[in-house]
Order: structure tokens, then sequence, then C-alpha cells
């Protein structure tokens, strides 16, 4: 595109985002928000900013239906606060248009392309060892059919997120490894049959982006068609299992229903309805709630100003943390918008572009859990980046070492001190 196009689009875009952020037109800025998610899918394409725009932006259309049509799922319609449409459509807005030129501006998509053509160092112990925590700890996570689902085995609950670490590294070796095919199938198999759907989502979502990239595969009409199909199944059987799992009759007209009104997201929109609602009534937190989740670093600490907890306790949210929910209850939701909108593009920005192991892996990881990340917050990934996946570098690292030294290889021992630095 000349540039000269492309700028007059950018002002455009930019002109249209100002009009609805001033419009009093609630389903107008519904609109332009939909119109900008949609930009940011042409724009980025099988990306991981098309997959945080969809999430990001799916919370809207229950809003939207409960606003218009009266109907919705869950808490959302108990009307026990204000529904803050106009504040959630704009905000959200305002998170694709960050979206859409970070990647008209910069190289972040050519870096991603580059980030899954990643060279693994594969060896057959670590798949092995990432095979067994797979099977192994699905279960720890899930012992159980029916009661509680997160009774786990062990004390925690980050089980869960070591399976998904597992099935990470295991995409890098399911072309080859059958192993890798049979662990990766029953981790999933086991997961959807004891009711857990966002796990599954975003690992299935994340490795597709990841094949389709690192394999270069064609968006012919034909692959579409299989793409769209598999999703629409996916799709469907999430909410079949979500229906199974809450104990109402599987109908046609519920499933067609959970489409515009998906229970989960209706209720992370009443979650994020609830933080708006919060900065507008309440004393903001002006950054404290940040300083307080060092304690997710340790053990028995409690964290009063947790999001999930705090509006669970005053609003009677059903769980989770949308992703712009504690920066608006620190810095109300203009400046808290901005600046989470502003921290999500900085650190994509940064990933991407280094050269280091650990930082390319932990952008993989991302991609793995974005529906996790947008829906539920940063806490739930925490652990896992702070020690499965440096445990499991170290590991891969080690057991290379170990069969370079076998074989006496020292070009291959200074190939993996090149890729494991920084």
């Amino acid at each position: 595109m000349k540039k000269n196009n492309k700028l007059i689009i950018n002002v455009l875009i930019f002109a249209l985002v100002i009009i609805a952020g001033f419009s009093r037109t609630k389903n107008f800025t519904f609109v332009m928000t939909m119109l900008s998610m949609i930009a940011v899918l042409i724009k980025a394409k099988i990306s991981l900013f098309s997959v945080v725009s969809l999430f990001i932006s799916y919370i809207c259309i229950p809003v939207a239906v409960k606003e218009n049509f009266d109907y919705s799922y869950g808490i959302l319609g108990v009307n026990n606060i204000p529904l803050y449409g106009q504040n959630i459509y704009f905000s959200i807005l305002l998170f694709n248009m960050a979206i859409y030129f970070l990647c008209d501006w910069t190289n972040v998509l050519e870096k991603e392309k580059e980030l899954y053509r990643i060279d693994m160092k594969k060896n057959k112990f670590f798949c092995f060892g990432c095979c067994l925590v797979a099977i192994v700890f699905s279960i720890v996570a899930f012992p159980r059919f029916g009661g509680e689902r997160f009774n786990s085995l062990l004390p925690g609950n980050a089980w869960n997120h070591l399976v998904i670490t597992a099935l990470m590294f295991l995409i890098f070796y399911l072309k080859d490894s059958w192993c890798a095919r049979i662990a990766t199938i029953f981790a999933i198999a086991w997961f959807l049959l004891h009711g857990e759907r966002v796990d599954v989502l975003g690992y299935l979502i994340g490795a597709s982006i990841i094949l389709i990239n690192r394999y270069n595969i064609k968006m012919n009409r034909r692959n579409i068609i299989i793409g769209l199909g598999g999703a629409a199944i996916l799709f469907f059987t999430l909410i079949i299992i979500g229906q199974i799992r809450t104990g109402e009759a599987i109908t046609l007209k519920g499933l067609l229903l959970s489409i515009v009104c998906q229970p989960t997201a209706s209720d992370i929109a009443y979650v994020f309805n609830s933080s708006i609602h919060f900065s507008k009534t309440e004393e903001l937190y002006k950054g404290i709630s940040y300083l307080k989740n060092l304690s997710v670093f340790i053990p028995l600490l409690e964290n009063p100003y947790l999001v999930e907890y705090v509006l669970n306790d005053m609003y009677g949210a059903p769980g989770g943390e949308f992703y712009l929910s504690e920066a608006i209850m620190n810095f109300g939701r203009i400046a808290g918008s901005l600046i989470s909108i502003s921290f999500f593009c900085i650190i994509l920005y940064l990933l991407l572009n280094s050269k280091n192991l650990y930082f390319r892996i932990i952008t993989i990881f991302i991609i793995c859990t974005c529906p996790r990340i947008i829906w539920y917050g940063k806490n739930y990934i925490v652990t896992a980046i702070t020690i499965f996946i440096p445990l499991a570098l170290l590991v891969n690292y080690f057991i290379l070492k170990l069969e370079t030294k076998k074989k006496g290889g020292k070009k291959d021992e200074q190939s993996i001190h090149n890729y494991t630095s920084i």
C-alpha cells in the first residue's frame, strides 16, 4: 500500500475512534468496536493479535444483546448494578485500534512468523519427559469424575498450567513423534471430560497458529473450509460441555442462544462491568494492587486486593479477571485502559523482537494461553512463567549437553551455547 493511502486510512480510523468516543449512541460504538475487530483480523490474519482482538471483543456481544433485547445469561441479567455498555465498547475499541496500529506501524507480524520457525533442538528424552508430565499431571489436576473439578491430588491450582506447558513444548514434536501425539490427545480429552474448556481452547488455538505458520500451510479454499468447520465443531462441543457441567438441558435453541450469550463471555462481561462500576463509585487503588500482586510469589500469603476476590465480594462477580479490569480499578476507566493497552503493546513488541530463548518460549506460552490471560488474569500463568518454563528449558539444555558430550561434537555444543545465550 502506498504511504499516502496508508496515512489517509490511519487518519480516518483515528477520526472514527474519536467520534465513537464522543458518541452517545451505544449501538454506533458497538458497531465501531466490531468493525475494529474485523480490521485487526484482516490485518493480522492468523496471528496472536487476531486471537487477542477476538477474545477481547467477544464480551461486547452479550452486553449488546442485554442492552437491545434485555436477554442475557446468568448474573449479567440481574441488574444489581448499572450496565455500562458505552464504556465497555469504547475501552475495547481503543484496545483494538492499538493492536491495529501496532501491527501496521511495526514489525511485530514479521517477527511473530519468525518465532514459529524457532529451532527447538529436539531430543527424544525431553519429548518423552513432556509426554509423561502431560499425562501424569492431567490426572493430578483432575483426579476424579463428578464433584468438585479443582480438587487436585497435590496442593495448589497450577497443575493444569504445567500440563499446558508440557503440551506447548510437544507442539514441536507432533509431526514426528507418535508419543507426543498420544500424550496430547490424552491430555485434551482428559481436560474436556472434566469440563475444563478455557485451557483446551487456548492450547488448540495456539497450536493451530504455530503449526500453520511453522509449516507454511496455505489458506486455500479447502483449508479454509476445513478450518471453519473444525472451529464450529469445537465451539459447539465446548458449549455442550458447559451445559452438561451446569446441568442444563441440551437443546437446539440453547445452543443457538449460546452463540450470542455464551455463558463464560457473559460472566466475564459482568466482571468487566463491575470493575467499571467500581471505578465510578469507589476510591481507586492508585497502584497498590500491583504491589500486592507480589504475594503471588510468596506461598500462603493472601492478597486482599486481588481483582477476582474484590469484585466477587462487592458485586457477586462469578470469577475471572478481565484483562483491563485491574488497571481501571487502579487508575480509572480512561487512564487505566490506556495504561493496560500500552503495557500490552510494549511487552508484546519487546518479546517478539527478543532473540533470547526464554522470552521466545514465553511468547509461545502466551499464544497458547491467550483466552486464559484475557478472561482470567495474569495470576493464573505466573507459576508457569517463573517456574515451569525455566525448569523445562534447563532440563532440555542439560540433556542436550550430555548428548553432545557423548557424541563428542564441539560444533553442536557451540550451537547449543549460541542458541541458549542472550
